[in-house]
């Protein structure tokens, strides 16, 4: 049960497209997509120690999932 609209992190790419910041996703093994999400900032980096931290609220994250498609977090 969802109880407040805190911080969700996303592991990012800030490096591929000049100016633009990209979430990083992964594929299911039913071929659908997931967005990597993190509670903490050392998670992401742990994940994948190149990748940048995108700071989005539960409720964007889900608009997000929802709005793009994907399968999963």
């Amino acid at each position: 049960m969802l109880r407040q609209d805190g911080p969700l992190l996303l592991a990012a790419d800030d490096r591929s497209v000049p100016g633009k910041i990209g979430v990083r996703s992964t594929t299911l093994p039913d071929g659908s997509s997931a967005l990597l999400g993190f509670t903490s900032a050392p998670e992401v980096v742990a994940y994948s120690p190149t990748d940048a931290v995108a700071t989005m609220t539960v409720s964007a994250v889900l608009h997000k999932m929802r709005s793009d498609g994907y399968g999963g977090l």
